[in-house]
């Protein structure tokens, strides 16, 4: 159901985060490759929201059962107005310093940069895919330190609140090889 281009972009920057940081909760806007990423390199319960009914639908009994993964159907609310229950959704399960790793590659992008930022710890990790697109640019200022990488179209970005940790990332993020799990995980060859 789902497509699977530029998976290369972040498969690299979860691995990296499960081995630098431990991710016991994980928020997910746009559940995917990177939902069987996290299983596969963390013990982190993961909470993904998805705004298409069909992808939330094919998700939740994907999923059904794993302990480990939460799949919600967050509805646009009001168009261009309030986007709750999918952008702020959440917060109807964490406080604010809760989670360890966002990932956001789903809609309104600039709006979850800014949840995210509210519901990571102090050494929490925010990864946005596709952050090349200039919607995504004031709002990943909000972060004081991050890391950009553009292996393959729009790439990816890792944003913290702690220096260290990004220093830890970035460095690891260079010792290490894309290994394209994707392959194994779809069951489809680079093209």
């Amino acid at each position: 159901m789902p497509s699977w281009s530029n998976f290369y972009s972040f498969e690299k920057a979860i691995k990296v985060i499960c081995k630098t940081i431990e991710v016991k909760n994980a928020v997910e806007w746009g559940p995917g490759l990177s939902t069987e990423l996290l299983l596969r390199n963390s013990n982190a319960n993961i909470h993904a929201w998805e705004n298409f009914s069909s992808y939330s639908d094919y998700y939740t009994k994907k999923y059904v059962e794993e302990d480990r993964v939460n799949i919600y159907y967050g509805d646009i609310v009001g168009g261009r107005g309030s986007k709750t229950p999918y952008v702020a959704g959440p917060f109807s399960v964490f406080g604010i310093g809760e989670v360890d790793l966002c990932f956001i590659d789903g809609r309104f992008r600039a709006d979850c940069i800014l949840i995210a930022y509210h519901l990571i710890n102090p050494n929490g990790l925010v990864v946005v895919h596709d952050i090349k697109r200039h919607a995504y640019q004031k709002a990943k200022k909000i972060f004081p330190f991050e890391f950009e990488d553009m292996p393959a179209g729009d790439g990816v970005g890792i944003y913290g609140k702690n220096e260290e940790i990004i220093k830890k990332v970035t460095e690891l993020y260079a010792k290490t090889p894309v290994t394209h799990d994707w392959q194994e995980i779809t069951g489809k060859k680079d093209s």
